[in-house]
């Protein structure tokens, strides 16, 4: 069985203006199995990208912003990350070369992380994701 892994993408271009300037770089965050192939009404297979939202490289500007400031850019950060499509797809061929995360690093990037799945450990997490891509029903109770 594959091991689920683990893009991030720079999705800045698709960001207003304004969100870009304070954000810097703003990735998309998603999580794909690697032995799942579809096609798309067409011969190249691509594979299926679960979003798990959004997040940024940071700027001068946000630095400058102060915690009340922060909170109302995160919370318009993650308002535009709601937008998103949940699942897209991608060409295998393009996905091949494109760099992954470790699964310590997806842990620790806080909306768009592992830590949205429940577990008392990574492992548990990581489990709990891998059952989300997969299609075996998991729900946050």
């Amino acid at each position: 069985m594959t091991t689920i892994r683990i893009l991030k993408l720079d999705e800045t271009r698709h960001w207003r203006d304004d969100i870009r300037a304070v954000a810097g770089t703003i990735f998309g965050v998603y999580l794909y199995d690697p032995g799942l192939r579809v096609h798309c009404c067409e011969l190249t297979p691509s594979h299926e990208l679960h979003y798990m939202g959004s997040v940024i490289s940071g700027s001068p500007a946000y630095d400058a912003l102060d915690e009340e400031a922060r909170e109302a850019f995160y919370t318009t950060l993650m308002e535009g990350s709601n937008e998103s499509e949940s699942h897209s797809y991608m060409h295998v061929w393009r996905v091949r070369g494109l760099p992954e995360l470790t699964r310590a690093d997806a842990l620790g990037i806080g909306h768009a992380s592992l830590g949205d799945f429940d577990g008392d450990t990574d492992d548990e997490a990581m489990e709990a994701a891998t059952e989300y891509v997969r299609g075996n029903g998991y729900t946050d109770t």
